[in-house]
């Protein structure tokens, strides 16, 4: 059952017939909260990122790469309540902090774990060279 507050939004769950709404629900939100005790991938933390969503999740898990502390969210050593509900009204109450971490978020996303860093990557395992369409020739390359 969800929060009756102003300002909260309680969408429930959300399933795969939900997919196509995610990129509009995550630009919409002012931060991410993913407080999971178990994260091994990471991938609703890149595509919160990616929409511009700064992130706040347990310092465990891929969020140990994916997040980087005070920069694109926070990351916390417990899953305390008390210090979550510190930590998102810090967040929320400085709205240019707020927007600078999502803009540093979504480059993150897509210069760390794009498709073109993957492709990059892959290639230069193969011993190749990096392809046309690199992240350094372009950063809104195959986003």
């Amino acid at each position: 059952r969800g929060l009756d507050e102003p300002g909260v939004d309680w969408l429930g769950v959300l399933d795969g017939s939900d997919r196509e709404k995610l990129p509009r629900l995550y630009s919409e939100a002012s931060l991410f909260l993913s407080p999971a005790r178990f994260e091994p991938f990471g991938v609703a933390l890149l595509e919160a990122m990616a929409a511009r969503c700064p992130v706040v999740t347990l310092d465990r898990g891929a969020a140990r790469e994916i997040v980087i502390d005070g920069v694109t969210g926070s990351r916390l050593d417990e899953a305390e309540p008390r210090a979550l509900a510190r930590l998102i009204l810090e967040w929320l109450s400085d709205r240019e902090r707020l927007e600078a971490a999502g803009e540093a978020a979504q480059e993150r996303a897509f210069q760390a774990f794009g498709w073109g860093r993957a492709a990059t990557r892959i290639l230069s395992a193969m011993g190749e060279h990096e392809p046309a369409w690199s992240d350094s020739h372009s950063s809104n390359s195959l986003r």
